[in-house]
């Protein structure tokens, strides 16, 4: 739901999201389960994005969006180009820097960092349980 311009609450789709995670400029990623991947945003409504389940979204401070759709890897998304596919393995866990630089944690190869001007760099061979980001990046 949405508020109008009259402070009221608004449905935005009767369909049961599984995940919600917002971008900048007010965009609304929504992971319908089996009816995809959805972008709403009060200019253009819902535009689907992928017909595939993800398995776990997460978006960087510009907006730009990533997604984990397991056996199909993982993904960047942005307004600009779309999806691009960041690496074919299935990660078992991922996060984004306030910087906008992934961290993927891809099992028994270990813990990668991904940034736009690099692409993947191995941090740690280990097999993590656990990333996460400290709020300055």
């Amino acid at each position: 739901m949405d508020l109008d311009q009259r402070r009221r609450l608004v449905r935005l789709s009767t369909a049961n999201a599984e995940a919600l995670t917002t971008g900048a400029g007010g965009d609304l990623f929504a992971d319908f389960g089996s009816l995809g991947l959805w972008l709403w945003n009060s200019t253009s409504g819902w535009q689907q994005l992928s017909t595939v389940n993800p398995d776990s979204l997460r978006t960087a401070p510009n907006g730009d969006l990533f997604g984990d759709f397991g056996s199909a890897g993982l993904w960047h998304w942005t307004h600009a180009a779309g999806f691009v596919r960041l690496s074919a393995a299935d990660a078992e866990g991922f996060c984004v820097a306030s910087s906008g630089d992934l961290f993927g944690d891809f099992g028994t190869t270990g813990v990668w960092i991904w940034t736009a001007s690099s692409g993947w760099t191995r941090l740690e061979t280990a097999n993590a349980e656990n990333l996460a980001t400290a709020g300055n990046g």
